[in-house]
């Protein structure tokens, strides 16, 4: 037989199911609609849909969506099947967005397997995942929910750390991506592929670094600069605007020729050198300075364009102040060609933003570390118990169940659960209460606000 033919079928398929999901976009967001991220231990992380959120927040200020977080650490897709309805459905979702594979595909494969056997344990592993995101697609679907998908963030089997490489890690992640693109071409759902991005940067960075990884050092896990680079990836197949505002104004003429997303009042020169005008925008710049994902993503570029534009000044230099505060000195040829205002973290707009910025991760390590980690427990070792558990009956069963794997190396951590569990417990419904006050806060914080702007001529 002739296999030749075959691959090249093979190939075609997979690349044109990967073209459509990549062409068909995730609808963006409205105002009222509840957004369910579904998943495992990367998406109780909750950095990556923390980003999401944050851009929302400051894009679309006038938008009031409710964004869930739905992950459990160690979750595999069977797992997403049993606590569907009183994990996700209780909050009657809109949209849920959907990642797993990392635990469904094994990454904490036994060590020593022959190549042979490797490749059998993926099959094993794939056909229970196929069949479970098949299942968990109908469940959606039924419902009329939309749903989106993303292909699995890496495993990195290529960055030199100390950390055991689990043979086969990257490799599965890859045949599970491809499930998720035929489960997009089958119910024509959007994908934001994390898989291809994260490995295109490893791979451009790992050439003059062998210890750059866009995850953690334990091959998994990404820090916040890899979350954002997922959290562009999710933007980009949204196809977000990249413009927070564009004005532009003929300081000669002394006019508005553009005011896109901002409204420009009370527009003034007293001479040729001095030039007032009052601007409100509809939106705010994205926080994201200090992050090394801008060296790796054009992320201003795609996202966080604020332009201010003053055409036909007098040659010579121009000292910008918004409210009290100077942002710089710019020559007349800067601002003819426009000047980006969200590359300046001294505006007070940034400085909003900013604050919206240390809420929006102050909640979110609530959620991950409070919220989340007491529904692992309880849809883990406590599933079998009800919510009016006795005390002794609790330290009884986790006891009991922490026995059972006491020579397992995830045992620190589980046992650790288990304590904070102990301790969170009776604070829960005010854990749940501070977690509301802070949703309320930033959508209020979040309004933009008219603000003065001088620009004055300096030599």
């Amino acid at each position: 037989m002739n296999i030749k033919p075959c691959i090249l079928f093979l190939f075609v398929l997979i690349f044109n199911l990967r073209v459509y999901a990549q062409e068909k976009t995730i609808p963006e967001f409205k105002n009222g609609e509840t957004v369910v991220f579904l998943g495992n231990s990367i998406t109780q992380g909750g950095t990556y849909h923390t980003f999401v959120k944050l851009f929302y927040l400051t894009r679309f200020p006038e938008r009031n969506i409710h964004f869930v977080n739905a992950g459990i650490a160690g979750n595999q897709t069977f797992h997403a099947i049993e606590r569907f309805e009183t994990d996700v459905m209780v909050h009657q979702p809109d949209h849920i967005i959907v990642m797993f594979g990392m635990n469904d595909m094994g990454i904490g494969m036994a060590e020593g397997l022959s190549e042979k056997e490797i490749d059998a344990k993926i099959d094993e592993r794939l056909d229970s995942y196929s069949e479970n995101m098949y299942r968990l697609a109908a469940m959606i679907l039924d419902r009329g929910i939309t749903l989106s998908y993303i292909a699995p963030s890496i495993y990195d089997d290529q960055v030199k750390v100390k950390a055991p490489i689990r043979a086969g890690g990257n490799a599965a992640l890859a045949r599970a991506r491809e499930v998720v693109y035929q489960l997009a071409e089958k119910y024509e759902c959007p994908v934001a592929d994390f898989y291809t991005v994260m490995n295109e940067v490893n791979a451009r960075f790992q050439k003059e670094d062998p210890s750059f990884t866009v995850v953690g050092k334990d091959r998994v896990h990404p820090g916040i600069d890899g979350h954002l680079l997922m959290a562009y990836q999710f933007m980009k197949s949204q196809q977000l605007p990249a413009t927070v505002s564009k004005v532009v104004i003929d300081g000669a003429d002394v006019k508005v020729d553009d005011a896109e997303n901002a409204k420009v009042t009370y527009l003034r020169r007293s001479n040729p050198g001095y030039l007032f005008f009052a601007m409100k925008s509809a939106a705010l710049p994205f926080p994201i300075d200090g992050y090394e994902t801008l060296k790796w993503v054009p992320l201003q570029q795609d996202f966080n364009q604020e332009i201010l534009q003053v055409k036909n000044l007098p040659i010579g230099s121009y000292k910008l102040t918004i409210e009290e505060s100077e942002i710089g000195t710019f020559s007349n040829g800067d601002l003819q060609k426009g000047i980006n205002l969200a590359d300046f973290t001294n505006t007070p707009q940034y400085r909003q933003a900013l604050t919206l910025r240390t809420l929006a991760m102050t909640q979110q390590q609530l959620i991950k570390s409070k919220i989340r980690a007491m529904k692992l427990m309880e849809y883990g070792m406590l599933k079998d118990l009800p919510q009016t558990v006795s005390q002794q009956e609790l330290d009884k069963t986790f006891e009991t169940e922490l026995a059972k794997i006491a020579d397992k190396p995830y045992y620190p951590y589980i046992k650790t659960q288990t304590e904070n569990y102990q301790m969170y417990r009776p604070l829960y419904k005010e854990t749940e209460a501070a977690i509301t006050r802070y949703e309320e806060s930033m959508w209020l914080l979040a309004q933009p606000v008219t603000l003065k702007y001088l620009l004055e001529k300096v030599k």
